[in-house]
């Protein structure tokens, strides 16, 4: 019986061979790295006394360098238990719960039929590349533009655009000799039962290619362009090469990144993986718009023991990332396990990066929690246990989802780790008991307790929650708070034109939104804020203030909103200007400080970064600062500028 390539290929990455190989050999932990996929023990295949058996569980083959076996998960189960072929295939599919094709679906026209999928798949996305280049493409150029997609990130996830047309993906692809029967069965075009001609599935969209183990391209996925489509994300349908459940996206990409030991980030979707490509974070992978499955997991875990999971702060990705741990519990081993950062409220990977940098995010993925912590939080935030019987049921339930894990080695370790959280929180609890403060009602003449109650996860994730060491994250605030006052009065906006104009924004999309603003000014006496706003929104093609949501503090300025007055609004519009100025000014200067400090006397360097110091905190209590030169103030913290007098940095070192 001949299988398949895909066929062969999917149940090879679904299998894991350390684990297949390690129920006949003991691996060695001295020379063991299980972390990195790479196992060492004695040859099966001949009697030795070192580990000279090498597992290569990241690649799927082994290789004894003493009698020189070597091989894939076929071969092992062919030479050491004496299985034939299709005795191999048949117990591998079984293990990893795939079943067997049928035999029409691997003779040999169909082999051939799936050769011609793959070159239609490449074929349509060269086309969908070179589509976005035309002048067709503009409005999808514009939106990668406005998400800040460079061009080498384009290149390298061979983005494309698929045009409004019904069928210029369909015309190609005939002139290419391509015939109905197999366009159609691609998936990338479809034919209605009224009509005779098959048309698009994709149109008006972003395109990103979809690509298999070996980085073949086998689907797309696409990202409405248009704000009323009805589907926002669009996939290939299930395909002879496709199914939308056993494919990770950026999968092969990743592959070589985190063999060279990067940990594996699992994100929610595509924009993720590319803008952290685009931060240097190359080891990034997602599932195709859909809930994790157990084929994925198995595929993740086959790239890295211990994945950290990086899904969105919002509702949805809390769901999604409790979703994925419940899945996860009953195949946890102690070498195969995932993490989970914990990504402020409302931010998902692009908002945490403007604001917080490639640092910030390092420390989310450095802090992730492990899976049993997840649980905990999972079963206990936003709960008061306050009774014996609410202890009781925490307890069964903590009992019974833990008994899941099917690694009973593994599952002791979870309920030990789950007693010891569990003693910390309720001594936690306890001292806060001793520390109650008592009220007396006089209405009905009784103590009332009042319990200290720890933040919510969310609390503490939360920019309020969080103190931020990059002065981006200030300075982002103060650009948020210069729009979105603006956009709420702008007949301020108007008198404070000049103003707005000269400053210099460092964050690209808000400084887009600043010139959109105005663009639109002067506005006429009878303009309402609303038809203001509408005409920003036709101009940017996207709406402000869902940008502006994701910035902290904003929306709970009481000046900022709609109903301020003009008198509070202006204030604090003009406050976080000067605000700003004083930060891009306090840095430059300690910039050219720290250049002059070999050649200026102290006292002088010392007099400019105090006199800085002085307008940088009026600044920030809201006072008047005067208007400084352009080489006098700049950005930076104050603590810094006082660990650099205190330091005396201006004298040599001896």
């Amino acid at each position: 019986m001949n299988f398949s390539k895909p066929f062969l290929e999917n149940l090879r990455a679904n299998i894991s061979l350390s684990s297949l190989i390690g129920e006949t050999v003991s691996w060695d932990p001295k020379k063991t790295k299980s972390s990195q996929g790479d196992f060492w023990g004695s040859c099966p295949f001949h009697e030795e006394k070192t580990a000279s058996f090498h597992v290569d569980s990241n690649k799927g083959f082994y290789y004894c360098f003493g009698c020189h076996a070597k091989g894939d998960c076929f071969t092992f189960l062919k030479d050491n238990k004496n299985l034939s072929f299709l005795e191999a295939v048949t117990f591998l599919a079984a293990r990893a719960g795939i079943p067997l094709p049928e035999k029409s679906y691997h003779n040999t026209t169909n082999n051939k039929g799936e050769s011609e999928l793959f070159q239609i798949h490449e074929e349509a996305a060269t086309f969908y590349q070179n589509q976005l280049k035309t002048s067709n493409g503009l409005s999808c150029r514009q939106y990668l533009k406005s998400r800040a997609i460079t061009e080498e990130a384009e290149r390298h996830f061979e983005l494309g655009y698929s045009s409004n047309s019904s069928n210029a993906l369909y015309e190609h692809l005939r002139k290419r000799k391509f015939e109905d029967k197999t366009i159609i069965r691609s998936g990338l075009c479809m034919i209605a039962e009224n009509q005779s001609k098959p048309f698009d599935r994709f149109r008006n969209r972003l395109m990103f290619p979809i690509k298999d183990l070996r980085g073949r391209t086998i689907a797309f996925g696409g990202r409405a362009l248009n704000t009323r489509a009805t589907a926002k994300y669009l996939n290939s349908p299930e395909t002879p090469l496709f199914s939308k459940g056993k494919v990770i996206y950026n999968y092969s990409n990743a592959k070589s990144v985190v063999r060279n030991k990067a940990p594996l980030l699992l994100t929610e979707g595509y924009m993720d993986v590319i803008t952290l490509f685009q931060a240097g974070f190359t080891n990034a992978v997602a599932p195709l718009g859909t809930a994790i499955t157990e084929d994925q997991l198995n595929l993740i875990w086959r790239l890295h023991p211990e994945p950290v999971v990086l899904f969105d702060g919002d509702k949805a990705g809390k769901k999604a990332t409790s979703k994925l741990l419940m899945l996860a519990l009953p195949f946890l081993k102690p070498d195969r396990s995932l993490r989970f950062g914990q990504l402020p409220v409302d931010q998902d990977p692009d908002d945490f990066l403007r604001s917080e940098g490639k640092i910030g995010f390092l420390r989310i993925v450095e802090e992730a929690e492990p899976a049993v912590q997840l649980l905990w939080s999972d079963f206990t935030e936003g709960r008061v246990f306050d009774s014996p019987e609410r202890k009781a049921s925490l307890d069964l339930r903590l009992k019974e989802t833990v008994g899941q894990i099917k690694d009973t080695y593994l599952r002791d370790y979870f309920l030990r780790a789950i007693n010891d959280i569990k003693k910390q929180f309720f001594s936690t609890t306890g001292q806060n008991d001793l520390k109650q403060n008592y009220q007396i009602q006089k209405t009905i003449g009784t103590a009332r307790t009042f319990q200290t109650i720890n933040p919510l996860k969310e609390t503490r994730n939360s920019f309020l929650g969080r103190s931020s060491k990059n002065l981006d994250v200030e300075l982002r605030i103060k650009e948020g708070t210069i729009l979105l006052g603006c956009l709420n009065h702008p007949f301020i906006a108007h008198a404070l034109e000049e103003k707005l104009s000269r400053l210099a924004f460092v964050f690209e999309d808000l400084a887009k939104i600043r010139d959109a603003l105005l663009a639109e000014l002067p506005i006429d006496g009878d303009c309402e804020n609303i038809d203001f706003y509408k005409k920003l929104e036709l101009r940017l093609k996207f709406d402000p203030l869902q940008k502006l949501k994701k910035i902290p503090y904003l929306f709970i300025h009481p000046y900022l909103g709609p109903n301020a007055s003009e008198t509070n609004a202006s204030k604090a519009i003009n406050d976080a200007i000067n605000h700003h100025i004083s930060l891009l000014n306090f840095n430059a200067e300690i910039k050219l400080a720290e250049k002059e400090l070999d050649d200026s006397s102290s006292e002088s360097v010392t007099d400019r970064i105090e006199k800085a110091s002085t307008n940088l905190q009026n600044a920030i209590k809201g006072l008047e600062p005067k208007i400084l030169d352009n080489d006098e103030l700049r950005k930076a913290s104050i603590k810094r500028l006082n660990i650099m007098i205190q330091n005396k940095i201006w004298l040599k070192k001896k």
